[in-house]
Protein backbone atom coordinates (compact mmCIF):
# COMPACT_ATOMS: atom_id res chain seq x y z
CA UNK A 1 0.00 0.00 0.00
CA UNK A 2 1.50 3.70 -0.75
CA UNK A 3 1.77 5.93 1.54
CA UNK A 4 -1.20 7.34 3.55
CA UNK A 5 -2.76 10.37 1.60
CA UNK A 6 -5.49 11.55 3.09
CA UNK A 7 -6.84 14.31 0.09
CA UNK A 8 -6.57 11.25 -2.46
CA UNK A 9 -8.79 9.62 0.01
CA UNK A 10 -11.48 12.25 0.15
CA UNK A 11 -11.08 12.42 -3.89
CA UNK A 12 -11.37 8.38 -4.87
CA UNK A 13 -14.25 8.24 -1.96
CA UNK A 14 -16.33 11.74 -3.40
CA UNK A 15 -15.56 10.09 -7.09
CA UNK A 16 -17.07 6.64 -6.17
CA UNK A 17 -20.19 8.83 -4.48
CA UNK A 18 -20.66 10.92 -7.63
CA UNK A 19 -20.38 8.07 -10.33
CA UNK A 20 -22.64 5.84 -8.41
CA UNK A 21 -25.07 8.96 -7.11
CA UNK A 22 -24.40 8.69 -3.57
CA UNK A 23 -25.53 11.17 -0.89
CA UNK A 24 -23.51 12.03 1.77
CA UNK A 25 -26.66 10.80 4.13
CA UNK A 26 -26.41 7.43 2.03
CA UNK A 27 -23.33 7.04 2.76
CA UNK A 28 -22.91 8.51 6.40
CA UNK A 29 -26.06 5.82 7.35
CA UNK A 30 -24.06 3.02 5.37
CA UNK A 31 -21.16 2.91 7.41
CA UNK A 32 -22.64 4.35 10.42
CA UNK A 33 -21.79 7.84 11.05
CA UNK A 34 -23.35 10.50 11.56
CA UNK A 35 -24.28 12.79 8.44
CA UNK A 36 -22.91 15.85 10.41
CA UNK A 37 -19.53 14.22 11.29
CA UNK A 38 -19.50 12.53 7.60
CA UNK A 39 -20.01 16.03 5.99
CA UNK A 40 -16.53 17.21 8.32
CA UNK A 41 -14.74 14.28 7.38
CA UNK A 42 -15.52 14.50 3.50
CA UNK A 43 -14.47 17.89 3.58
CA UNK A 44 -11.48 17.72 5.90
CA UNK A 45 -13.20 20.43 8.61
CA UNK A 46 -13.21 20.34 12.26
CA UNK A 47 -10.40 17.65 12.45
CA UNK A 48 -12.44 15.33 11.63
CA UNK A 49 -11.40 12.16 9.47
CA UNK A 50 -12.37 8.46 8.84
CA UNK A 51 -11.46 5.75 10.92
CA UNK A 52 -10.12 2.46 9.48
CA UNK A 53 -13.48 0.70 9.82
CA UNK A 54 -15.25 3.01 8.07
CA UNK A 55 -12.61 3.03 5.38
CA UNK A 56 -13.44 -0.79 5.05
CA UNK A 57 -16.81 -0.16 4.79
CA UNK A 58 -17.01 2.14 2.06
CA UNK A 59 -14.19 -0.06 0.48
CA UNK A 60 -16.62 -2.83 0.76
CA UNK A 61 -19.62 -0.75 0.15
CA UNK A 62 -18.49 0.31 -3.44
CA UNK A 63 -16.53 -3.00 -4.57
CA UNK A 64 -13.24 -1.32 -4.47
CA UNK A 65 -10.04 -2.69 -2.32
CA UNK A 66 -9.05 -0.38 0.85
CA UNK A 67 -5.49 -0.01 -1.60
CA UNK A 68 -7.05 1.16 -4.30
CA UNK A 69 -9.42 3.78 -1.93
CA UNK A 70 -6.29 5.14 0.14
CA UNK A 71 -4.33 5.76 -3.59
CA UNK A 72 -2.81 2.95 -5.44
CA UNK A 73 -4.51 3.14 -8.69
CA UNK A 74 -3.33 -0.61 -9.47
CA UNK A 75 -6.00 -2.38 -7.30
CA UNK A 76 -8.92 -1.16 -9.70
CA UNK A 77 -12.61 -0.95 -8.86
CA UNK A 78 -14.66 -4.22 -9.21
CA UNK A 79 -17.36 -2.90 -11.83
CA UNK A 80 -20.01 -5.11 -13.82
CA UNK A 81 -17.78 -5.34 -16.60
CA UNK A 82 -14.19 -6.13 -15.09
CA UNK A 83 -16.24 -8.89 -13.23
CA UNK A 84 -18.32 -9.91 -16.14
CA UNK A 85 -14.61 -10.07 -18.33
CA UNK A 86 -12.91 -12.27 -15.62
CA UNK A 87 -15.77 -14.19 -15.92
CA UNK A 88 -16.09 -15.17 -19.11
CA UNK A 89 -12.55 -16.05 -19.37
CA UNK A 90 -12.37 -17.83 -16.55
CA UNK A 91 -15.39 -19.98 -17.78
CA UNK A 92 -14.19 -20.39 -21.47
CA UNK A 93 -10.65 -21.41 -20.23
CA UNK A 94 -12.12 -24.57 -18.63
CA UNK A 95 -10.61 -23.52 -15.38
CA UNK A 96 -14.23 -22.49 -13.97
CA UNK A 97 -17.80 -23.39 -13.94
CA UNK A 98 -21.31 -21.84 -13.29
CA UNK A 99 -24.36 -23.31 -11.05
CA UNK A 100 -27.31 -21.61 -10.46
CA UNK A 101 -28.21 -21.36 -6.93
CA UNK A 102 -30.85 -19.75 -4.98
CA UNK A 103 -31.31 -16.90 -2.14
CA UNK A 104 -33.40 -15.55 -0.47
CA UNK A 105 -32.50 -11.74 -0.74
CA UNK A 106 -34.47 -8.98 1.38
CA UNK A 107 -35.76 -6.52 -1.00
CA UNK A 108 -36.34 -2.67 -0.46
CA UNK A 109 -39.36 -1.09 -2.84
CA UNK A 110 -37.26 1.18 -5.36
CA UNK A 111 -40.14 3.73 -5.23
CA UNK A 112 -40.06 4.35 -1.93
CA UNK A 113 -37.13 6.29 0.22
CA UNK A 114 -34.38 4.00 1.74
CA UNK A 115 -35.40 5.37 5.12
CA UNK A 116 -38.94 3.76 5.14
CA UNK A 117 -37.40 0.65 5.24
CA UNK A 118 -40.44 -0.48 3.33
CA UNK A 119 -39.32 -4.02 2.31
CA UNK A 120 -40.13 -7.89 1.57
CA UNK A 121 -38.33 -11.08 0.79
CA UNK A 122 -37.81 -12.42 -1.93
CA UNK A 123 -36.09 -16.22 -4.12
CA UNK A 124 -33.85 -15.03 -6.22
CA UNK A 125 -31.74 -17.27 -8.74
CA UNK A 126 -28.23 -16.56 -9.64
CA UNK A 127 -25.16 -17.57 -11.19
CA UNK A 128 -22.46 -18.94 -9.30
CA UNK A 129 -18.77 -19.24 -10.25
CA UNK A 130 -16.55 -22.00 -8.48
CA UNK A 131 -12.74 -23.33 -9.45
CA UNK A 132 -13.20 -27.03 -9.55
CA UNK A 133 -10.46 -29.35 -7.28
CA UNK A 134 -11.12 -32.04 -9.40
CA UNK A 135 -11.76 -32.04 -13.13
CA UNK A 136 -13.18 -34.51 -15.38
CA UNK A 137 -11.09 -35.67 -18.64
CA UNK A 138 -14.30 -36.74 -20.16
CA UNK A 139 -15.15 -32.75 -20.28
CA UNK A 140 -11.71 -32.13 -22.23
CA UNK A 141 -12.72 -29.98 -25.90
CA UNK A 142 -10.84 -30.77 -28.07
CA UNK A 143 -10.61 -31.76 -31.51
CA UNK A 144 -6.84 -33.87 -31.56
CA UNK A 145 -8.02 -37.04 -30.52
CA UNK A 146 -4.59 -38.33 -29.07
CA UNK A 147 -4.43 -35.08 -26.83
CA UNK A 148 -7.70 -36.06 -25.46
CA UNK A 149 -6.80 -39.66 -25.14
CA UNK A 150 -3.70 -38.23 -23.02
CA UNK A 151 -5.70 -36.62 -20.78
CA UNK A 152 -7.71 -39.35 -19.59
CA UNK A 153 -5.44 -42.04 -19.58
CA UNK A 154 -3.05 -39.02 -17.38
CA UNK A 155 -6.25 -38.63 -14.93
CA UNK A 156 -6.94 -42.76 -14.55
CA UNK A 157 -3.03 -43.16 -13.74
CA UNK A 158 -2.17 -39.89 -11.97
CA UNK A 159 -5.30 -38.43 -10.82
CA UNK A 160 -7.46 -35.28 -11.86
CA UNK A 161 -6.81 -32.65 -9.04
CA UNK A 162 -6.61 -29.15 -10.26
CA UNK A 163 -4.47 -26.46 -8.81
CA UNK A 164 -7.27 -24.97 -7.27
CA UNK A 165 -6.95 -27.20 -4.38
CA UNK A 166 -5.11 -24.32 -2.50
CA UNK A 167 -7.69 -22.18 -3.63
CA UNK A 168 -11.02 -23.44 -2.42
CA UNK A 169 -8.74 -24.49 0.94
CA UNK A 170 -8.31 -20.35 1.39
CA UNK A 171 -12.07 -19.71 0.43
CA UNK A 172 -12.83 -22.00 3.40
CA UNK A 173 -10.75 -19.87 5.80
CA UNK A 174 -11.93 -15.94 4.17
CA UNK A 175 -15.74 -17.33 5.09
CA UNK A 176 -14.52 -18.02 8.75
CA UNK A 177 -13.02 -14.33 9.09
CA UNK A 178 -15.45 -12.82 7.07
CA UNK A 179 -18.13 -14.31 9.62
CA UNK A 180 -15.73 -13.33 12.81
CA UNK A 181 -15.48 -9.86 11.21
CA UNK A 182 -19.46 -9.35 10.58
CA UNK A 183 -19.71 -10.41 13.97
CA UNK A 184 -17.45 -7.96 15.02
CA UNK A 185 -15.27 -10.60 16.77
CA UNK A 186 -12.33 -8.94 15.17
CA UNK A 187 -11.88 -5.30 13.87
CA UNK A 188 -11.37 -4.37 10.55
CA UNK A 189 -7.28 -4.05 10.35
CA UNK A 190 -7.50 -7.88 11.84
CA UNK A 191 -9.41 -9.56 9.02
CA UNK A 192 -7.22 -7.65 6.39
CA UNK A 193 -4.21 -8.84 8.41
CA UNK A 194 -5.82 -12.42 8.21
CA UNK A 195 -6.63 -12.10 4.23
CA UNK A 196 -3.47 -11.15 3.68
CA UNK A 197 -1.36 -13.52 5.36
CA UNK A 198 -3.11 -16.43 4.31
CA UNK A 199 -3.37 -15.19 0.78
CA UNK A 200 0.60 -14.88 0.48
CA UNK A 201 0.54 -18.85 1.38
CA UNK A 202 -0.96 -19.39 -2.06
CA UNK A 203 1.32 -19.66 -4.66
Amino acid sequence: MTGFNNDILISNIKTLMSNNSVTQEIMAWAIGMSQPNFNHAINNTGGKRFTIEQIFDMAHYFGVSIDWLMGNQGGGAITAKSSADFISRAVSSGNAKLIQVSVEDVIYRSDKPYCDKERHKKEMKYWAMYFPSYFDPYETITDDEEYYNDIIGCAECGGNDTLYMPLNAFLDKLVGFHDMYVSRKIDAEDYQTLVAKNLEMLK
